[in-house]
């Protein structure tokens, strides 16, 4: 249901605060890495970091370059640094425990990085600078070049065996927040996500006419460049620039199917499933969210992972058909790119944006298709490529699936110059003969899906004194040919609709949006999907 309303509405808002309990007078940090550890383990209270100084952690306590905060302990600085050295082990720099209470005013968090997956499969770390279950406050300070962490390759199968999948890039490069979090006139800036990780190949068949292994699947990028919030999240008067999301990990290769030389050639196997990119470029959030007076600009989600070729068939008396089909539940695609360039929200918590504006963001590519199995000779079909990955939703911001209630407030600020990623490239299909499953090339993937605002099902959105100018979908991709006797091309990726707000993917389940004085111009390919 759209709706235009005519009357004016009035929004308040609130704006989270970190309550500290009362200290005694802040005493005072030495320029010394060694004294600041000392200071803030087992600490209950304020402290004065020297001016200027950088403070640079050298040794990993647990996977944090400080002690666990359980307490309240308040760091105030001024043109102050702590940072990860960059030849040390991976680690982020705070842990905030519940119960715990960190207050950081005037000063900087750089080069943290949570640490990558360890063992085959294993995901990465969450939080590059701050992992917190307790309440956080930034204020006046800047979080800038830290990650999380990427996830490990998966492994590859045995003869005939499965590939394992690849672990998923941990999430908020900057901020894991599952606790409370409150940034005031504070700078995010140049944080990452982690990578997913690639998927193990799939074994070849060992024994004669055996089938080969599928792939394992690609690890999904991490979400939420610089915060990924399942709790309580406050901006108030602060900037979002340059952050990103990891790219989707790609699938494992299926394994090509045994020869026989009594029967039938072994089937190859099927690829993984690729992963898709990191959503919400600056912010993703399943939490209550506010943000006020707030600037997210240039950030992005990162690119779906590629899609493998499928495992051969083997050659026999009748020959194997090669990895790869066309039926709903078992056909392959690129990765998506990730939805949300800016902000993505998810879940029940409620979301009001009052003057913040989102410009210049953009998600990730669709990832490529890939190559249908060869048929096992003589007369082995071939397989059905995988599909190209669809480009991210939501260039400015994803107003991802979730229930209709708590609607979502956006009122005043900029909705501007953000773009949806581009539909990746279908496959190719395998060499064989084909039949209503088998031999088709991979359809190209479509652009994503509203190029400032797109608009999940069920959800309802408020949009008030709002400009939504000069965004843009991307376009599809190709589709891959047929190389299979009899066999069809894919079809093209179409270009993502809505280029100012989209509402249209799920049509029969459709979201709900109220418009109050919303200027929609300069949008391609046409302003919204419903206009």
């Amino acid at each position: 249901m759209i709706r235009r309303i005519a009357g004016t509405a009035v929004l308040v808002l609130g704006c989270g605060v970190v309550a500290a309990p009362a200290a005694n007078a802040a005493l005072k940090v030495p320029c010394d890495a060694a004294a600041l550890i000392a200071a803030v383990d087992g600490a209950n209270g304020q402290y004065t970091l020297a001016e200027g100084c950088t403070y640079t952690l050298s040794e990993s306590l647990g996977g944090n370059g400080l002690p666990v905060i359980g307490g309240y302990v308040a760091l105030i600085g001024r043109n102050t640094t702590i940072r990860r050295d960059p030849n040390a082990p991976q680690f982020r720099l705070f842990q905030v425990v519940q119960g715990g209470v960190l207050t950081l005013d005037g000063v900087t968090l750089s080069g943290g990085h949570a640490p990558d997956g360890g063992e085959p499969g294993a995901g990465g770390a969450n939080g590059g600078a701050i992992d917190n279950a307790g309440r956080v406050l930034l204020a006046r300070s800047t979080v800038s070049g830290n990650r999380a962490g990427d996830g490990a390759p998966g492994g590859h199968g045995a003869a005939g065996q499965p590939g394992s999948g690849g672990g998923a890039g941990g999430v908020g490069g900057a901020v894991f927040n599952a606790g409370s979090l409150t940034v005031r006139q504070s700078v995010l800036e140049d944080n990452a996500s982690g990578s997913g990780a690639r998927g193990g190949d799939g074994g070849a068949g060992g024994v004669d006419g055996a089938a080969g292994g599928d792939g394992g699947d690609g690890g999904d990028g991490g979400a939420g460049g610089a915060i990924f919030s399942s709790g309580d999240l406050a901006v108030v008067d602060s900037t979002l620039v340059g952050n990103r999301t990891g790219a989707g990990g790609a699938a494992g290769r299926g394994g090509a199917g045994a020869d026989s030389t009594a029967g039938a050639g072994g089937e190859g196997g099927r690829p993984g499933r690729a992963g898709d990119g990191g959503s919400g470029g600056a912010i993703d959030s399943a939490g209550p969210v506010s943000a006020v007076l707030s600037r997210v600009l240039g950030n992005t989600t990162g690119d779906g992972g590629a899609a493998a070729d499928a495992g051969a068939g083997g050659s026999g008396v009748t020959g194997g058909q090669g990895g790869g089909d066309r039926h709903k539940r078992t056909s392959r695609s690129g990765g998506s790119g990730g939805a949300g360039g800016g902000l993505a929200f998810y879940g029940d918590g409620s979301v009001t944006l009052e003057r913040t504006d989102v410009v210049g963001n953009h998600t990730g590519n669709g990832g490529v298709g890939a190559r249908g199995g060869d048929g096992g000779a003589p007369n082995g079909l071939g397989g059905t490529a995988a599909y190209g990955g669809k480009g991210g939703n939501g260039g400015g911001v994803e107003i991802g699936s979730g229930p209709t209630n708590p609607m979502v407030w956006i009122s005043g600020g900029r909705v501007s110059g953000n773009r949806t990623g581009a539909g990746a490239d279908g496959g190719a299909s395998g060499r064989g003969t084909s039949d209503l499953l088998h031999g088709y090339g991979g359809s190209g993937g479509g652009g994503g899906l509203g190029g400032g605002i797109h608009v999940a099902k069920k959800r309802s959105a408020h949009l008030e004194d709002l400009a939504i100018t000069e965004n843009a979908t991307g376009g599809g991709g190709k589709e891959g040919p047929s190389l299979a006797t009899g066999g069809e091309p894919g079809t093209p990726g179409a270009r993502g609709t809505g280029g100012g707000i989209d509402t249209s993917y799920y049509i029969a389940d459709p979201p709900s949006i109220e418009l109050v004085r919303v200027r929609i111009n300069g949008n391609q390919p046409d302003q919204c999907d419903f206009c």
